[in-house]
């Protein structure tokens, strides 16, 4: 499985089946074989192999794959199978608690490496999946993504727009192989981080001079980099607030009325609904008496 080579003080068999299907099955241990056998006619054979990268699908549609009749000692070393279409892949394995988990059934699309995603998990900003690879060729490949572990509807490509509704939650990309004759394998991404909320900016356009007892409209945006922010804003001055509903990035609300004269900081806070950050700006008004 791994193209092992014999080790020093034995004899090499550079065609044989023995070197390349001797090693550890599993995703990631690399275990170091020492064989020896002795009988009568033949002495004493060994054969080592050195520690290499494990092998995670064990495939038996083929009885003689994994066996070679070259001559008394390929045949020893190596072994047929039943031939009946079986496969079985480990998918994950722990060696500090001797736990692995397997998938067997008849011969499936097997993935050596999941998914990938790169980019920044922030609403608004938009993720990549990074193709998986098989470990058989000829893989048509389709992805579904998934927040928080449920599909996202209409959500199939190699790309996805991170939405407000998936802030606090973590994306993850399902890819699903076909193949003619296989039944189709699927393997899931790692999760992103978690998603954080889009940044925005407030900005009020308010006049510098006003009267007491004056009704005044102020005109407030709130943007994001490419989205249209949702929420409130509150809308302090002189120790009286205001608020009012954003639509479309902009809201417009009457100033409370004043009564003493001065000059006071007029402070507006976006208070965002799920998805966006919170942000604010302030602007000096001065109010002087109505004559």
């Amino acid at each position: 499985m791994n193209g092992a080579n014999p080790g020093p003080g034995t004899t090499k068999y550079a065609g044989s089946k023995l070197q390349a299907y001797d090693a550890t099955f599993d995703v990631d241990q690399t275990d170091a074989l020492s064989l020896k056998r002795e009988d009568a006619t033949n002495g004493t054979q060994s054969y080592d192999a050195p520690a290499r990268p494990g092998i995670s699908v064990f495939n038996d549609t083929d009885p003689n794959a994994y066996y070679d009749a070259t001559d008394a000692r390929t045949k020893w070393y190596s072994t047929q199978v039943a031939g009946v279409g079986a496969q079985i892949q480990v998918v994950s394995s722990d060696e500090s608690t001797g736990r692995m988990e397997l998938r067997i059934g008849k011969t499936f699309v097997a993935a050596s490496q999941a998914p990938t995603i790169s980019g920044t998990p922030t609403v608004g900003q938009t993720l990549t999946a990074g193709a998986p690879v098989f470990t058989q060729s000829g893989v048509a490949v389709t992805y579904q993504w998934q927040v928080d572990g449920q599909p996202v509807a209409g959500a199939t490509g190699t790309t996805y727009q991170v939405r407000p509704a998936d802030a606090g939650k973590r994306v993850t990309v399902v890819a699903t192989g076909a193949k003619a004759g296989l039944a189709n394998g699927s393997v899931s991404s790692a999760q992103t981080d978690v998603v954080k909320p889009a940044a925005t900016t407030t900005t009020v356009k308010a006049p510098k001079k006003i009267k007491t007892g004056q009704k005044v409209k102020v005109k407030i945006k709130v943007a994001a980099p490419g989205l249209t922010p949702t929420g409130t804003v509150t809308v302090s001055l002189g120790g009286k607030k205001v608020t009012g509903k954003v639509v479309d990035g902009k809201v417009k609300v009457t100033l409370p009325v004043q009564t003493k004269t001065g000059t006071k900081r007029l402070v507006v806070t976006f208070v965002p609904d799920t998805g966006f950050a919170a942000s604010s700006d302030k602007v000096k008004v001065t109010v002087k008496s109505r004559r």
